[in-house]
């Protein structure tokens, strides 16, 4: 596969891999998929935020600091039957809980595939996820990760959903209980109760409900929600909603908004954030930020598929930097309160570093294309005008352009 664009300059990469499996797995499913990665370094920015060695963003530090390419193994794993509807899976895998089509506030898949072990019963109308997985270090801190996911099936049309998870480093003095929160059977929520309130606790909810052609959704993830407010404490929230409609016509229209609260997914203890490898594990916006997306999906010929689209991204001060800017720390008064996004002319005046900033925001319409050669074998092109204004932040930076995408891929 590779890609070619103009907006940011020329960016070539090519992989090539190999997948193993078992087909069927009822009760015993072996799946891993290798990929060796080829890129031009000067064309794909390269971050080093980890000692460990090369860091390309999306995928995990490599230890090839000076190379032209990587190899990616971030799909294998085992599972089990078990009795009683049960599954058990070891490997490493992406996740996406929750309803979303530009990503997911709760659990999204832009972050690097997690080491995991997962336990799955599905019932019918309930459903039980546990995962419990180990995340990248943070300046040589071991962290891990608890998710506990139910959902509810009402009516086959509502479908109702919740999440518990928790971010903590057992090789911290933060911490004053681990093993039960590597225990998928027991609720992390207990667990949390009695460690001292220095892991970080998210919770979410979700619904989707089915009225065909119709459906709508929304998500709402909390992030230290402080129910008593405490002074100089902000409330991290992320919020998601949606519809799409889909009639008997070779068409669909979708549109949704997410808007993310300043310091969410990177709120308070660092060694805590809700990140792995840099990269939130959440929506891919990050915090102080909100997006606006419209496309309709139209389907001329049975292997085409074009979708015209507009979008309206807007970033706020604590969008933009690393996690000291995306995340609080304990300095009184060093916060904006909870907006979508936040920032500029109205910031506090006991904060004269935001006097001069700007939410950034950011129009592009486009259309997209897809075209199926063959069962495996697609074509993706892309092309869009965008508007950006205060670029960074900076009052009255303001520029237009255009960008263009072209992918062949094979997948298998």
């Amino acid at each position: 596969s590779g890609v070619i664009g103009t907006e940011h300059g020329s960016r070539f990469f090519g992989s090539a891999g190999v997948v193993l499996e078992n087909r069927p797995g009822s009760d015993f499913a072996f799946y891993e998929r290798g990929e060796f990665l080829l890129f031009r370094p000067d064309t794909i920015e390269v971050h080093n935020p980890d000692s460990s060695g090369r860091y390309v963003p999306g995928t995990r530090v490599h230890a090839w600091k000076d190379g032209l390419g990587i190899f990616e193994l971030e799909h294998a794993w085992l599972a089990f039957r078990l009795p009683w509807q049960v599954r058990l899976a070891l490997g490493r895998d992406r996740y996406r809980w929750g309803p979303g089509y530009t990503g997911s506030v709760m659990l999204g898949d832009e972050a690097p595939a997690l080491d995991h072990f997962s336990l799955v019963a599905d019932y019918g109308r309930f459903n039980y996820q546990s995962l419990t997985a180990y995340l990248s270090r943070w300046r040589g801190i071991h962290r891990f990760a608890s998710w506990q996911r139910v959902e509810l099936l009402l009516w086959d049309r509502l479908r109702l959903g919740g999440v518990l998870s928790n971010v903590y480093a057992w090789d911290s003095t933060q911490t004053l209980s681990f093993f039960g929160m590597m225990n998928p059977l027991i609720p992390i929520y207990l667990e949390v109760a009695n460690s001292g309130h220095h892991d970080n606790l998210l919770v979410g909810w979700d619904a989707v409900l089915d009225l065909a052609p119709f459906q709508l959704y929304g998500t709402l993830f909390l992030d230290n929600y402080e129910f008593i407010k405490r002074p100089q404490v902000p409330n991290a929230t992320a919020v998601q909603a949606g519809a799409r409609w889909a009639p008997n016509l070779p068409l669909d229209l979708r549109t949704e908004y997410v808007g993310i609260a300043p310091f969410t997914y990177y709120h308070r203890i660092h060694h805590v954030m809700y990140e792995n490898f840099g990269v939130p594990m959440g929506h891919g916006l990050g915090p102080d930020a909100e997006l606006f997306d419209f496309r309709l999906g139209l389907y001329p010929l049975e292997p085409v598929r074009l979708v015209p689209f507009g979008r309206l991204t807007r970033r706020g001060y604590y969008n933009r930097g690393d996690h000291e800017r995306k995340s609080w720390l304990s300095r009184p008064g060093e916060w904006v309160p909870e907006r979508y996004p936040s920032a500029g002319k109205d910031a506090p005046e006991q904060l004269p570093f935001l006097e001069d900033q700007e939410v950034e925001s950011e129009l592009r319409f486009g259309l997209e294309a897809d075209y199926r050669l063959w069962r495996d074998l697609r074509l993706l092109g892309d092309f869009s005008w965008y508007r950006l204004e205060h670029a960074e932040g900076v009052t009255g930076e303001s520029r237009t352009g255009y960008g263009f995408g072209f992918r062949l891929e094979y997948r298998y």
